[in-house]
Protein backbone atom coordinates (compact mmCIF):
# COMPACT_ATOMS: atom_id res chain seq x y z
CA UNK A 1 0.00 0.00 0.00
CA UNK A 2 1.29 3.44 -0.58
CA UNK A 3 2.22 5.95 1.77
CA UNK A 4 2.22 9.95 1.14
CA UNK A 5 3.84 12.68 3.81
CA UNK A 6 1.85 15.55 3.60
CA UNK A 7 4.09 18.80 2.55
CA UNK A 8 4.14 22.27 4.90
CA UNK A 9 1.10 24.21 4.23
CA UNK A 10 -1.37 21.72 2.88
CA UNK A 11 -3.42 21.86 5.63
CA UNK A 12 -3.20 18.36 6.79
CA UNK A 13 -0.94 19.19 9.83
CA UNK A 14 -3.29 21.56 10.97
CA UNK A 15 -5.98 19.42 10.91
CA UNK A 16 -3.78 17.16 13.06
CA UNK A 17 -3.39 19.59 15.66
CA UNK A 18 -6.93 20.66 15.49
CA UNK A 19 -8.14 17.03 15.98
CA UNK A 20 -6.01 16.98 19.15
CA UNK A 21 -6.95 19.78 20.18
CA UNK A 22 -10.58 18.25 20.46
CA UNK A 23 -11.62 21.70 17.39
CA UNK A 24 -11.45 19.57 14.02
CA UNK A 25 -13.64 22.07 12.50
CA UNK A 26 -16.18 21.05 9.79
CA UNK A 27 -17.75 23.15 6.71
CA UNK A 28 -21.09 21.36 6.23
CA UNK A 29 -22.36 20.51 9.91
CA UNK A 30 -21.39 17.13 9.41
CA UNK A 31 -20.66 16.53 13.62
CA UNK A 32 -19.91 12.76 14.14
CA UNK A 33 -20.94 13.30 17.75
CA UNK A 34 -24.24 15.35 16.78
CA UNK A 35 -26.59 12.80 18.39
CA UNK A 36 -24.92 12.80 21.74
CA UNK A 37 -24.21 16.71 21.77
CA UNK A 38 -28.03 17.58 20.80
CA UNK A 39 -29.92 14.60 22.65
CA UNK A 40 -27.38 13.32 25.21
CA UNK A 41 -27.22 9.50 23.91
CA UNK A 42 -26.32 8.88 20.31
CA UNK A 43 -28.52 6.23 19.92
CA UNK A 44 -32.06 7.66 20.57
CA UNK A 45 -33.52 10.38 18.58
CA UNK A 46 -37.06 11.93 20.43
CA UNK A 47 -37.91 13.13 17.01
CA UNK A 48 -38.84 9.73 15.43
CA UNK A 49 -41.28 8.78 18.44
CA UNK A 50 -43.11 11.88 17.64
CA UNK A 51 -43.82 10.88 13.74
CA UNK A 52 -46.88 8.85 12.84
CA UNK A 53 -46.81 5.45 11.91
CA UNK A 54 -48.58 6.04 8.70
CA UNK A 55 -46.19 8.15 7.68
CA UNK A 56 -43.80 5.30 8.07
CA UNK A 57 -44.85 2.22 8.12
CA UNK A 58 -44.74 -0.16 4.67
CA UNK A 59 -43.34 3.00 3.54
CA UNK A 60 -40.44 3.18 1.00
CA UNK A 61 -38.26 5.88 3.05
CA UNK A 62 -35.12 8.59 2.60
CA UNK A 63 -32.98 9.90 5.15
CA UNK A 64 -31.37 12.96 3.66
CA UNK A 65 -28.65 14.16 5.76
CA UNK A 66 -28.27 10.72 7.73
CA UNK A 67 -25.28 11.63 9.50
CA UNK A 68 -23.88 8.29 11.72
CA UNK A 69 -27.33 6.66 10.71
CA UNK A 70 -29.21 7.21 14.09
CA UNK A 71 -32.58 8.11 12.73
CA UNK A 72 -32.41 5.93 9.56
CA UNK A 73 -31.85 2.59 12.40
CA UNK A 74 -34.74 4.03 14.43
CA UNK A 75 -37.09 4.26 11.33
CA UNK A 76 -36.38 0.59 10.33
CA UNK A 77 -36.57 -1.14 13.35
CA UNK A 78 -39.29 1.13 15.24
CA UNK A 79 -41.43 2.20 12.25
CA UNK A 80 -41.24 -0.47 10.39
CA UNK A 81 -40.48 0.84 6.93
CA UNK A 82 -40.55 -1.09 3.78
CA UNK A 83 -36.64 0.14 3.23
CA UNK A 84 -34.96 2.80 4.20
CA UNK A 85 -31.86 4.79 2.48
CA UNK A 86 -29.77 7.05 4.32
CA UNK A 87 -27.82 9.52 2.62
CA UNK A 88 -24.79 11.87 3.84
CA UNK A 89 -22.11 14.32 1.59
CA UNK A 90 -19.56 12.92 4.62
CA UNK A 91 -18.06 9.68 3.19
CA UNK A 92 -16.82 9.17 7.14
CA UNK A 93 -19.98 9.41 8.71
CA UNK A 94 -21.55 6.86 6.01
CA UNK A 95 -18.75 4.45 6.90
CA UNK A 96 -19.59 4.57 10.90
CA UNK A 97 -23.21 4.56 9.75
CA UNK A 98 -22.89 1.45 8.39
CA UNK A 99 -20.92 0.35 11.23
CA UNK A 100 -23.43 1.20 13.80
CA UNK A 101 -25.84 -0.81 10.61
CA UNK A 102 -23.72 -4.12 11.25
CA UNK A 103 -23.78 -3.93 14.69
CA UNK A 104 -27.45 -3.29 14.97
CA UNK A 105 -27.76 -6.52 12.90
CA UNK A 106 -25.66 -8.55 15.01
CA UNK A 107 -27.07 -7.54 18.22
CA UNK A 108 -30.46 -8.51 16.48
CA UNK A 109 -29.34 -11.64 15.65
CA UNK A 110 -28.11 -12.37 19.24
CA UNK A 111 -31.36 -11.41 20.86
CA UNK A 112 -33.24 -13.71 18.49
CA UNK A 113 -31.62 -16.35 19.44
CA UNK A 114 -32.80 -15.66 23.19
CA UNK A 115 -36.56 -14.59 21.59
CA UNK A 116 -38.79 -14.53 19.24
CA UNK A 117 -40.12 -11.15 19.82
CA UNK A 118 -36.97 -9.88 17.35
CA UNK A 119 -37.80 -9.46 13.98
CA UNK A 120 -34.03 -8.79 12.31
CA UNK A 121 -35.54 -7.80 8.39
CA UNK A 122 -35.96 -4.19 8.62
CA UNK A 123 -32.19 -4.18 9.25
CA UNK A 124 -31.77 -6.06 6.19
CA UNK A 125 -33.76 -3.22 4.18
CA UNK A 126 -31.41 -0.50 5.20
CA UNK A 127 -28.31 1.09 2.87
CA UNK A 128 -26.05 3.67 3.16
CA UNK A 129 -24.97 5.95 0.48
CA UNK A 130 -22.18 9.09 0.50
CA UNK A 131 -23.97 11.40 -1.66
CA UNK A 132 -24.65 14.89 -2.68
CA UNK A 133 -28.37 15.44 -2.76
CA UNK A 134 -27.23 17.23 -6.12
CA UNK A 135 -25.63 14.23 -7.47
CA UNK A 136 -28.45 11.60 -5.88
CA UNK A 137 -30.26 9.86 -8.49
CA UNK A 138 -33.13 7.38 -7.74
CA UNK A 139 -33.98 4.41 -9.08
CA UNK A 140 -37.52 3.84 -7.84
CA UNK A 141 -39.27 6.28 -5.69
CA UNK A 142 -39.80 7.33 -2.36
CA UNK A 143 -42.85 7.63 -0.06
CA UNK A 144 -41.38 9.45 2.87
CA UNK A 145 -38.51 11.91 2.54
CA UNK A 146 -36.87 12.80 5.92
CA UNK A 147 -34.70 15.95 6.36
CA UNK A 148 -34.06 16.86 9.97
CA UNK A 149 -31.57 19.87 10.73
CA UNK A 150 -30.32 19.73 7.36
CA UNK A 151 -31.39 22.77 5.28
CA UNK A 152 -29.47 25.16 6.79
CA UNK A 153 -26.68 23.61 5.58
CA UNK A 154 -27.47 22.91 2.27
CA UNK A 155 -28.04 26.83 2.30
CA UNK A 156 -25.52 27.71 3.27
CA UNK A 157 -23.23 25.74 0.96
CA UNK A 158 -25.48 26.02 -2.03
CA UNK A 159 -27.23 29.57 -1.27
CA UNK A 160 -30.77 30.20 -2.23
CA UNK A 161 -31.21 28.08 -5.41
CA UNK A 162 -29.53 25.42 -3.69
CA UNK A 163 -32.41 24.74 -1.18
CA UNK A 164 -35.13 25.86 -3.64
CA UNK A 165 -33.63 22.81 -6.23
CA UNK A 166 -33.40 20.72 -3.71
CA UNK A 167 -37.17 20.97 -2.46
CA UNK A 168 -37.93 20.70 -6.32
CA UNK A 169 -36.27 17.29 -6.03
CA UNK A 170 -38.04 16.09 -3.05
CA UNK A 171 -41.51 17.23 -5.35
CA UNK A 172 -40.07 15.02 -8.34
CA UNK A 173 -39.06 11.82 -5.97
CA UNK A 174 -42.47 12.06 -4.25
CA UNK A 175 -46.06 10.44 -6.03
CA UNK A 176 -48.75 11.78 -4.88
CA UNK A 177 -49.83 11.54 -1.52
CA UNK A 178 -46.22 11.33 -0.57
CA UNK A 179 -44.90 12.60 3.01
CA UNK A 180 -42.24 15.58 3.63
CA UNK A 181 -40.53 15.39 6.95
CA UNK A 182 -38.75 18.86 7.31
CA UNK A 183 -37.09 19.80 10.19
CA UNK A 184 -35.90 23.27 9.28
CA UNK A 185 -33.26 24.99 11.33
CA UNK A 186 -34.15 28.58 13.03
CA UNK A 187 -32.40 31.55 11.21
CA UNK A 188 -30.46 32.49 14.38
CA UNK A 189 -28.49 29.05 14.03
CA UNK A 190 -27.39 30.20 10.59
CA UNK A 191 -25.62 33.15 12.56
CA UNK A 192 -24.28 31.04 15.31
CA UNK A 193 -22.92 28.54 12.33
CA UNK A 194 -20.06 31.41 11.79
CA UNK A 195 -19.26 31.99 15.83
CA UNK A 196 -18.83 28.35 16.16
CA UNK A 197 -15.14 27.57 16.50
CA UNK A 198 -15.78 24.08 14.88
CA UNK A 199 -17.20 25.07 11.40
CA UNK A 200 -15.36 26.48 8.92
CA UNK A 201 -17.30 29.39 7.50
CA UNK A 202 -14.94 30.38 4.99
CA UNK A 203 -16.39 27.43 2.78
CA UNK A 204 -20.17 28.86 3.87
CA UNK A 205 -21.83 31.13 1.92
CA UNK A 206 -22.10 34.92 3.35
CA UNK A 207 -25.44 35.76 5.67
CA UNK A 208 -25.86 38.92 3.53
CA UNK A 209 -26.01 36.55 0.26
CA UNK A 210 -29.14 34.84 1.63
CA UNK A 211 -33.19 36.44 1.21
CA UNK A 212 -34.76 33.09 1.44
CA UNK A 213 -34.98 32.47 5.31
CA UNK A 214 -36.20 29.67 7.72
CA UNK A 215 -39.62 31.05 7.77
CA UNK A 216 -40.40 31.49 4.65
CA UNK A 217 -39.63 27.59 3.14
CA UNK A 218 -43.66 26.66 4.28
CA UNK A 219 -45.07 29.38 2.11
CA UNK A 220 -42.80 28.02 -0.72
CA UNK A 221 -43.38 24.30 -0.18
CA UNK A 222 -47.21 25.36 -0.67
CA UNK A 223 -47.97 28.21 -2.95
CA UNK A 224 -45.01 27.45 -5.22
CA UNK A 225 -44.73 23.41 -4.87
CA UNK A 226 -47.39 20.96 -5.07
CA UNK A 227 -47.09 20.34 -0.98
CA UNK A 228 -50.32 20.95 1.57
CA UNK A 229 -48.88 21.17 5.11
CA UNK A 230 -50.59 18.18 7.38
CA UNK A 231 -49.64 19.12 10.75
CA UNK A 232 -46.83 21.12 12.65
CA UNK A 233 -45.38 19.07 15.91
CA UNK A 234 -43.90 21.00 18.63
CA UNK A 235 -42.37 18.91 20.95
CA UNK A 236 -43.24 20.00 25.14
CA UNK A 237 -40.36 18.26 26.67
CA UNK A 238 -37.29 19.55 28.50
CA UNK A 239 -33.64 18.69 28.39
CA UNK A 240 -31.25 16.81 26.23
CA UNK A 241 -34.04 14.44 24.70
CA UNK A 242 -36.57 16.92 23.90
CA UNK A 243 -36.54 19.15 20.72
CA UNK A 244 -36.88 22.54 19.99
CA UNK A 245 -37.30 22.91 16.49
CA UNK A 246 -40.68 22.46 15.01
CA UNK A 247 -41.62 19.52 12.62
CA UNK A 248 -43.30 20.26 9.79
CA UNK A 249 -45.50 17.47 7.95
CA UNK A 250 -45.75 17.85 4.25
CA UNK A 251 -48.16 15.88 1.96
CA UNK A 252 -47.66 15.82 -1.71
CA UNK A 253 -50.75 17.06 -3.84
Amino acid sequence: MATTSSAPGDGAGDEAAEKKRGTKRVDRGNYSGYYGFRFGEAKTDPRVDVLQEAWLDGKRVLDVGCNVGTVTLRVAMKCNARWVMGIDVDGKLIQKARKNLWEARKSCKKARLETDEIDVKPLQEVSFSSQDIDDLELSEGVDTILCLSVIKWIQLKKGDEGVKRTFRKFESWLPSGGMLILEPQPWLSYRQAFRKGQVDSTKLVPLDQLTFRPKDFVAHLTQDLSFRLVREIRDQGQGKKSFARPIYVFQKQ
